[in-house]
This record gives C-alpha cells, structure tokens and sequence, in this order.
C-alpha cells in the first residue's frame, strides 16, 4: 500500500513540474535573411524586442532566405524555450546574409514547429512574427497557391496560431500582397515600417500579446470621426480609431499600354490615435492604386506618395468644420492640405474655400 501511495504521490508531483513548464506565451520571430530583408536594424529591433518579455515567456527564432529548392533556405536558429531572450538577441545580430527571400518556406516551417507536443505550446497565445523586407516570396510566381498552402498547414496543426506580420522596408508595390497573405491566415493587418525605431517600437509592442479573442478597446476619437473632404480626397475616420483615405493620383501608369489612358486613385486604411494635445495621428497601413474607370490595380503614378507606417497630423481648424494637416508627420499627402465636412459649406465662406470645394 505504501508503495501504490509513492507512486501516486510521484506521479502527482510529476504532473505539477510539466504544468509549470507549459508558458503562457510561446512567440517565435521568423526573420528575413535575404539580400532584400536583412539589416543590422532588424538584428537590432529583435534584440530589443526580446528583452521586453517575461522571463516566463517561450521564445525562438527562425531565419528565411537562400537558394530556391534549397532545403536550407530556413532554418531554426534558437529553438523555443524560457530564458532565451539574450541568445536571441546574439543570434540575431549574427545572422549571414543573402540570397532570396524564400517567404513561404519560412513561414510554412514556422508553423510546423508548433505541431509536436513539445516544446510546449503556450496556454493563452502562440504568436508568430514575421518580420520581411518583402510581401511575396521569391520562388513562387502562383502567390495565390501560397496563401492556400499557408492555410492548409494552419489548419494541419490543429491549434489557433495569432501570427503577426511586419514589413520593413517593403516595396510599396508588394505590400497588398503580403495584407492578403496575413489575411489568408486570420491575421491582422500587417505593419510596414520605415525607419529602425519605427521597427523596434512595432516589435517591442508586439511581443506583449493579448490574449487571442481579447476584445480591443476602442479608441474615443470624439469630433474628429465622420466624413471629410476636400478636391480630390476623401477622409472617413471612425470612432473607433479605424479609418479610410482615397485620393487622386493622376494618371495611370500601364506598362501594357501605349499610353495613360485613365486617372488613378490611391487608397489606404488608417489607423488613428489621439495625441493628447488636441490633435489625431493618422497611421497608413498598405497603400494601393486603382484605375478611377475600371477599379483594376494599378503600380504607383509618377510622384511622392505616402507608404504604409508613415504618419501624418490632423487638428481641427475654424470651429471643427475644417481639418489641417500638420506637416510634422513622416507621410506625404500631395495638395490641398485642409479637409471640410458636410456643413463647412453652411459657415465662412474664406473657410469653406480653403478646402477648394
């Protein structure tokens, strides 16, 4: 009896250690090594991001990018585990360099290593962030296959994986791509930085995880939401911080065509933030280009145009019937630059004018 009482007691303690062991949070950085993705500021963004988790937290590293067809082209730097935040953070800043950037095979490998029992998967989120300097993978031309190869093997793993995507320095002409290939594994839209310290903050902020199914708390934007306009654009900010900007590109460029034959319209959602001194911070997320005629994509018009992770400043002007656009922010947004809404029309008329209605 004595014996089946050890047993018992052994077994139950057994238990207790594995519970112990299974993390709250397991994140794994999936980094882009390819000639196009790799960067001392990237090394340097994941350095200091991993220095901001728990010490309870699971953390690995996965790299991406070499030959296509090479077996190679990713592999698992540091594998997960607690206490790994300070050979992460060496491990990123000697990463080799080149080659392309194989997207898909890191990510794809990035989700099978989450399918074995062990290491534990974490029991509130398991987070996966890929950080790219490009939205499509290098030896796929069939980016729709990708997506539905990404979404076969999420399913295959049996399990709720909250991936993150963040592109830095991507081209502008890519970032659709990769918002689609996020949105193809229930992601939420992907983050596009521009500088190093945009980076570390995204990276920084990101390894902080809520719990998947968390209901966001909403920003109170107050008198800024509604519908604003001025010749050529429109601004729709809601009052939960999201929003929508189009604007008139001019005219198209088709390398197809003989010549322009329609005018574009870009397009961006925006996420806003109050800055507490009265004025909203616009965030652009990917920015995109269509035909006005025809609705079809289309590549940049010649000219300066905003990119995904830029900022731009708003504050009311003249009795909240008119927005400036400040111009400290990192975004760029051609013309005109006040916006008036509906009833700005039924007030001064000098005001309403600034507007160029």
């Amino acid at each position: 009896m004595a014996v089946v009482c050890v047993v018992v007691v052994a077994i139950g303690a057994a238990g207790v250690v594995v519970w112990r062991s299974i993390p709250d949070y397991r994140i794994a950085f999936v980094v882009d090594t390819s000639a196009a993705g790799a960067s001392s500021a990237v090394a340097g963004a994941v350095g200091a991001a991993v220095q901001n988790t728990g010490d309870g937290d699971a953390l690995s590293l996965r790299r991406f990018g070499g030959r296509c067809g090479d077996s190679h082209n990713t592999a698992q730097v540091v594998g997960a585990g607690a206490g790994h935040a300070a050979r992460i953070s060496r491990s990123a800043r000697g990463l080799a360099t080149g080659g392309s950037a194989t997207l898909e095979s890191g990510v794809l490998a990035a989700i099978n290593d989450f399918s074995g029992h062990y290491p534990f998967r974490g029991r509130k989120v398991n987070r996966i962030i890929v950080v790219t300097g490009r939205g499509t993978d290098a030896c796929n031309r069939d980016q729709a296959g990708v997506k539905k190869a990404l979404q076969a093997k999420v399913k295959a793993a049996g399990l709720r994986l909250d991936f993150r995507f963040v592109g830095y320095l991507t081209p502008t002409g890519e970032q659709a791509n990769l918002t689609q290939l996020a949105s193809a594994v229930n992601a939420s839209a992907p983050e596009f930085a521009r500088t190093p310290a945009d980076l570390a903050a995204t990276l920084k902020r990101l390894v902080i995880p809520k719990p998947v199914g968390a209901v966001p708390v909403k920003i109170p934007i107050g008198s800024f939401a509604g519908t604003w306009t001025v010749h050529g654009s429109q601004l729709v900010i809601r009052p939960d911080g999201t929003g929508d900007l189009t604007w008139n590109g001019g005219p198209c460029q088709d390398p197809n065509a003989v010549e322009d034959v329609s005018l574009c319209e870009g397009h961006s959602h925006v996420t806003f933030t109050p800055t507490g001194d009265g004025r909203l911070m616009g965030t652009y997320g990917a920015v995109s280009f269509t035909a006005n005629d025809t609705g079809k994509p289309k590549p940049p018009p010649p000219g300066e145009w905003p990119s995904g992770g830029q900022t731009f400043y708003l504050r009311h002007y003249e009795k909240d019937h008119n927005l400036l656009v400040s111009s400290n922010g990192t975004g760029t947004r051609p013309g005109n630059p006040y916006f008036c809404d509906q009833y700005a029309e039924n007030h001064n008329d000098s005001t309403y004018q600034l507007c160029g209605a």
